[in-house]
């Protein structure tokens, strides 16, 4: 299974934004766009041709929990959740925060 280009807005809410280490939590709602090559998926049949595959398109809920080191960079663990034991999936991801920091 590959996620292609799943377009997810997130709404995440930093604690502690004057620390170093900023813990933050959030969600996420979206689409997601799957692509899942035979013979993977359990619906398909065995006169399925090994080429062919199946897409799906399904509603993405992503809650998520992480910190942000120095006001940038980010190391979150998210479960995206699409209503479908076959798509549901977590990650650890590690990311930069570009426009973060302090305001003064």
């Amino acid at each position: 299974m590959r996620d292609q280009l799943s377009p997810i807005l997130y709404c995440d809410y930093n604690l502690r934004n004057e620390s170093v280490f900023s813990p933050y939590f959030g969600i996420g709602l979206g689409e997601g766009n799957f692509e899942v090559e035979y013979p993977y998926y359990p619906s398909v049949t065995a006169e399925t041709p090994d080429e062919e595959s199946l897409k799906a398109h399904k509603f993405i809920l992503s809650p998520r929990i992480g910190i942000e080191v120095f006001n940038h960079l980010r190391l979150t663990l998210e479960y995206r959740l699409a209503f479908d034991k076959n798509y549901n999936f977590g990650a650890l991801k590690l990311g930069y925060a570009f426009g973060g920091g302090k305001k003064n």
